[in-house]
């Protein structure tokens, strides 16, 4: 019998427009969100980009690690060299209850 990972969505927004369809950014990214997590906690969470546009992306998190995400997240502030900060928009069982949540922003 096959167990499937029950997973939350997150949206994260950047607060510099940064090219994220670009997929050296987007693995630099996820480098250094490996070190902000950890390489333990990082494996456990299982984070994978499912979305990602100019102003934001989509992480797919195993259920029990978004929270542990959302913080690491925001001690980013540096990707790729240049000098960016990261928030967190919303958190929710499914993408389409994330995409249709009004962005309010810090």
């Amino acid at each position: 019998m096959i167990i499937r990972q029950k997973s939350r969505y997150v949206r994260i927004g950047a607060s510099e427009i940064l090219d994220f369809s670009d997929k050296g950014l987007l693995d630099a990214f996820l480098g250094v969100l490996r070190v902000e997590m950890g390489g333990v906690e990082y494996v456990r969470a299982n984070p994978r980009i499912v979305d990602c546009g100019n102003t934001g992306i989509v992480i797919r998190v195993n259920r029990g690690f978004e929270d542990e995400l959302v913080l690491a997240v925001s001690f980013i502030k540096n990707v790729a060299g240049k000098r960016v900060g990261f928030y967190t928009f919303g958190v929710s069982g499914s993408i389409k209850n994330l995409k249709e949540k009004p962005v309010k922003l810090p």
